[in-house]
């Protein structure tokens, strides 16, 4: 393998890691937010009990 191939190669896989590190950033901060989301939704108790 020429060092160029091997250039390329590296810089995919680094781009693959920052592509999996940045779906795994966005998947968490959805994962802590979207509750809060729902927060409204949840407070206002309309029942008539």
């Amino acid at each position: 393998m020429s060092k160029a191939a091997a250039e390329t190669t590296a810089k995919r896989r680094r781009n693959r890691g920052v592509a999996v590190l940045a779906t795994y950033a966005v998947l968490y901060l959805a994962f802590l937010y979207i509750p809060v989301l729902f927060l409204p939704l949840f407070s206002f108790n309309d029942s008539v009990f």
